[in-house]
């Protein structure tokens, strides 16, 4: 994640865009590498672009994801939504981690992990992504 990436996703929390509006986005980018190819092709015209953007996505992110076209840096959608998710938890002092696992750990352990973490790190709150590992 550059610096770059994180100024845009600091853009896109000034927007205050909805969570709809911003899932609906994100998917569509990640899930159709062909869009992202075309939004990211010199050689297509920003009115065709701006065309297509404005049939696929809402219009409070719409003309965010138009910059990106302009500046040519659409490619880097998803850095910039990860930097994102990351503003976001910070604003409500929160930290993200994952917990790797080969047997699942019970409620109380894990609640006991969130209060660990919370305490090392000094934040309100956890977002904790269990990973099994066989």
């Amino acid at each position: 994640m550059t610096e770059r990436d994180v100024n845009y996703a600091k853009v896109l929390l000034q927007l205050d865009v909805s969570k709809k509006s911003l899932e609906h986005a994100r998917a569509l980018l990640n899930q159709s590498n062909e869009l992202l190819v075309a939004l990211s092709n010199p050689s297509v015209k920003k009115k065709e672009k701006e065309a297509v953007i404005d049939r696929l996505f809402d219009k409070e992110i719409g003309n965010f994801i138009k910059v990106l076209c302009e500046n040519e840096y659409i490619e880097h959608s998803e850095a910039i939504f990860k930097a994102y998710d990351k503003l976001v938890l910070e604003s409500k002092n929160m930290i993200s981690a994952t917990l790797c696992y080969v047997t699942k750990p019970s409620e109380a352990q894990i609640q006991g992990i969130k209060q660990m973490i919370c305490k090392k790190y000094n934040k309100v709150d956890v977002l904790l992504h269990l990973k099994e590992e066989k």
